[in-house]
């Protein structure tokens, strides 16, 4: 027997009573492969769980920004004035820039949450205590909310979702409402001057005496709505 065949019948045993014996080069590959599976499993699991983990913080540092932005009007309120206040008064001011603020901290919902606080609390219909424009209310989810009278002039309202809002005589003048929704929006008599409609739906919205004049929207758009009675066009006439 030559050396060599010797050497190959010791490892020839040597893989035997190891349970090696007999693997086919697919066998070895999936043994060499199984680590390195688990180990990206593992990591992926890892990576998913601190993924949560990290939404779950974000969840909960929004509420709580939330929070304390309503805890602090609510001062504003009791204890600083707020509802008697003059225009130009610094409680407004104060109360301004808080909102002003904390809005660009939050998403859709907890925008929708902040103003529907501040419309239930009548601080922006009518002559608006706490001025919203310019607020960045991008995306904010407003579905069903009652905005009677309130005052959205000047605020950027894109992507915001509408559907269904009670928008009745509510001041919108130069508002930014590009790629809203305003589906089945009741918008009767809404002020609506140069506001940035492009793009927005507009589907089964009523906007019977509404004031389009200067509005950025289309035929189209506008054709979509359930009523149009009376309202001021994009060109100045009033529709029939």
């Amino acid at each position: 027997m030559s050396r060599r065949q010797a050497i190959q019948r010791v490892l020839g045993r040597f893989w035997t009573r190891t349970g090696f014996g007999g693997k086919t080069l697919w066998d070895w590959m999936r043994l060499l492969m199984l680590p390195i599976v688990l180990a990206g499993a593992a990591f992926w699991i890892s990576s998913t769980q601190r993924g949560i983990e990290l939404e779950i913080e974000k969840d909960r540092q929004q509420e709580a920004v939330l929070r304390e932005y309503m805890d602090g009007v609510t001062e504003l309120l009791l204890d600083n004035g707020l509802r008697t206040s003059e225009e130009g008064a610094p409680v407004r001011a104060v109360a301004r820039a808080r909102t002003l603020t904390v809005v660009r901290e939050l998403d859709g919902k907890r925008k929708g949450l902040l103003l529907r606080f501040l419309s239930q609390l009548d601080l922006i219909r009518g002559e608006a205590l706490v001025s919203l424009g310019g607020a960045d209310l991008r995306g904010a989810d407003l579905r069903g909310a009652d905005l009677r009278l309130a005052d959205l002039s000047g605020a950027d309202l894109r992507d915001a979702d509408l559907s269904g809002a009670n928008l009745i005589f509510a001041d919108l003048f130069g508002a930014d409402l590009s790629g809203a929704s305003l589906s089945g929006a009741s918008m009767i008599g809404a002020d609506l001057f140069n506001a940035d409609l492009s793009g927005a739906d507009l589907s089964g919205a009523n906007l019977r005496d509404a004031n389009l004049s200067r509005a950025e929207v289309t035929e189209e758009q506008l054709a979509s709505a359930t009523s149009l009675k009376d309202a001021i066009m994009p060109d100045g006439t009033q529709h029939d």
